[in-house]
């Protein structure tokens, strides 16, 4: 079984996994910014926005983590552990597949740092290096320009249009689908 205690430090920010010390951080971060998250996340029931709402979260990716299925990493400040953002590989198959998806939101005082370009890269150090996948995936919307720009900076490529693909905030919208590969990953 893999050890599910770690960080990943990147100097003035770090990533780990989410644990139950941290709903009520959870729970702030995304209360805080519900209004900027609601055009790109699914509609939120007020349930949602609770300790137990977030706690049920919480519990689930760890379940998931311990099955090798997804890992959720909260990303931290290194000076004072805030909690600033929620990144999750997701969906792991295995066996032909070797893939996982890829998806993250940053609180929006954090955004334009270079906070999740810096977070998505060392994840995908963590899947191909450590987990020994060989794709990871992400989806974006169409207006989603900013997080379009941290994939390509990350190394993603654009590899096609799906067509009402995920139900955000009530309204099937159109993604971008991005991908990259190990051998990406290690021709860099």
């Amino acid at each position: 079984m893999r050890n599910l205690n770690f960080r990943l430090d990147l100097g003035e920010i770090y990533l780990r996994l989410l644990e139950e010390k941290d709903v009520p951080a959870l729970l702030k971060l995304y209360v805080d910014n519900a209004a900027f998250l609601k055009p790109w996340e699914p509609a939120r029931s007020a349930s949602f926005y609770t300790t137990e709402g977030i706690g049920h979260i919480i519990r689930a990716d760890q379940d998931a983590s311990r099955a090798d299925e997804a890992y959720a990493f909260g990303l931290f400040l290194a000076e004072n552990d805030q909690l600033i953002g929620r990144y999750r590989l997701s969906w792991i198959m295995r066996g032909f597949a070797e893939t996982c998806n890829l998806g993250y939101f940053l609180a929006e005082a954090y955004n334009g740092r270079g906070y999740s370009t810096r977070a998505v890269k060392r994840l995908l150090q963590f899947a191909f290096e450590e987990l020994g996948l060989h794709r990871v995936a992400a989806a974006t919307m169409l207006k989603n320009a900013g997080s379009q720009r941290v994939l390509e900076k990350a190394g993603f490529r654009r590899e096609g249009l799906a067509l009402r693909y995920l139900k955000m905030n009530d309204h099937w919208e159109d993604h971008y689908l991005f991908a990259i590969t190990r051998e990406d990953w290690e021709a860099r």
